[in-house]
């Protein structure tokens, strides 16, 4: 007669065995609660405590079925495989990530397949999924079927965006016709931006700023749209517009514009050969970078350093809420305009009429600069992610609520970055997404309406 302690085992428990992760438990008769499952009367218990799947290969619940809990054609946590996170979205066990981060009043990513995500605020709509609520995390924007993104902007209160043949579709808030489809109501969903140029020039690029939006063509002429309050639309007027204008005076550049940039009453380009830059609407706070009291100008006016010479070998600018910024071949980031918050860079909170140079005695080489409404990110290009200014809303992403007078180091291994009415976003060089700063209506997409967020979080995937 075997007794308690007894080592034997019923064939029943030794292909458990041979099945893994399972344990056999040769107490007779006994019963474990503790252990999280049972045991029969033939003294053998299946398995050991908790009971619960995980994704590992194996049959951790013992009921015959190996990683029942988890689909790795849809999961974005095991996309393909246990443990391959994908971070925004798996599809068909491949995973569709994020090839573009974009943020304005809320945030926006460019899928690898083409479809667009949106998140954060959107009482006008600016998400463009039918629906005028907040979204804490992606949700997919209501493209026209068939058609992919090829480049997305988020303005203030509104969305824009540019397909793959070439037309402009925007949604959101539209009371000052930033839409551009002819009228002044708001949309939840995509409404086609009416006929761009006179023969519909292909829109290469598209820029949403606070209530006008502009677009860069193939041909290299600029059209604008909607609040013209300030001369932001560039037509050489004050005159508001509910379908695109061109803008004047592009013979006189140098060079074709090589990208174009809305800030929220003024835009900037910078041109192909020379990299000249050349901005226009409102100068309020000299973001214009001409060294004008001028409170505004509406066609195109070439930016100049202090000393009147041409500032020129510009490789990216960016327009932000009452100030501007650029880098120039040699890594650095120069910035003008308003410096209440110290969004210059230059270690002072003095306005700056013309390009300062950004970043102290010794900065990093930059090769990307984003201003956003009052501070400023900027990229280098060894993956590293600047910022600076106002951190009212832990904006900066330093966890620290004062203002950043000059570069304060973020993080590494970043291939792009993005800076937004009051919150900021990235994009790591494995496609994966963090966002900081604002969070009232969900800006960071951690899924979480949680105020500020003034440090790096993962931005969550389609929900």
């Amino acid at each position: 007669m075997l007794g308690r302690g007894t080592s034997f085992l019923v064939p029943w428990a030794m292909a458990t065995l041979l099945l893994g992760g399972c344990n056999a438990v040769t107490d007779f008769g006994r019963f474990h609660p503790s252990d999280g499952g049972g045991v029969t009367d033939t003294g053998v218990r299946a398995c050991t405590a908790p009971v619960v799947e995980t994704c590992n290969g194996e049959d951790d619940d013992c009921d015959g079925t190996v990683d029942e809990d988890f689909d790795l054609m849809t999961d974005p946590d095991h996309c393909g495989a246990c443990d391959a996170a994908c971070g925004l979205e798996c599809d068909a066990g491949e995973c569709d990530f994020a090839t573009h981060i974009e943020a304005g009043g809320g945030s926006c990513t460019i899928q690898a397949s083409g479809g667009l995500l949106c998140w954060g605020p959107s009482g006008s709509g600016q998400i463009g999924n039918g629906f005028r609520m907040d979204r804490d995390s992606p949700t997919r924007v209501d493209i026209p079927p068939g058609r992919t993104v090829l480049d997305v902007s988020s303005g203030s209160t509104h969305t824009c965006a540019v397909l793959d043949d070439e037309t402009v579709w925007c949604w959101g808030a539209n009371s000052a016709f930033q839409l551009g489809n002819g009228s002044m109501l708001s949309s939840n969903l995509p409404v086609q931006v009416n006929e761009i140029g006179p023969s519909g020039d292909p829109v290469v690029e598209i820029e949403a700023g606070g209530t006008h939006t502009c677009a860069l063509t193939t041909s290299g002429a600029i059209y604008c749209w909607g609040d013209n309050s300030l001369g932001q639309l560039g037509d050489g007027s004050t005159t508001s517009s509910n379908i695109p204008v061109e803008v004047a005076g592009i013979a006189s550049f140098d060079s074709p514009a090589a990208e174009l940039s809305v800030g929220s009453k003024h835009a900037c380009i910078r041109t192909t050969e020379m990299g000249r830059v050349w901005c226009w609407g409102n100068n309020g706070t000299q973001q214009l970078g001409l060294n004008d009291s001028a409170t505004h100008f509406s066609t195109p006016q070439l930016v100049s350093l202090a000393d009147g010479t041409r500032f020129a070998g510009v490789t990216s600018v960016s327009a932000g809420g009452s100030h501007t910024c650029a880098t120039e071949a040699g890594g650095n980031v120069f910035c003008w305009g308003n410096n209440l918050h110290g969004q210059i860079g230059n270690e002072t909170t003095d306005r700056q009429g013309s390009p300062e140079w950004a970043g102290g005695d010794d900065p990093p080489w930059f090769d990307q600069v984003e201003a956003g409404f009052m501070h400023t990110c900027a990229h280098t290009r060894t993956g590293e992610i600047y910022c600076w200014g106002s951190n009212d809303s832990g904006q900066v992403g330093n966890d620290d609520p004062s203002d950043a007078l000059k570069p304060t180091l973020i993080g590494t291994d970043y291939a792009e970055v993005a800076a937004g009415t009051s919150h900021s976003c990235a994009r790591t060089t494995a496609n994966v997404l963090f966002c900081w700063g604002l969070n009232s209506g969900g800006q960071v997409g951690d899924g979480t309406m949680t105020s500020t967020r003034p440090v790096p979080v993962l931005v969550t995937s389609v929900q």
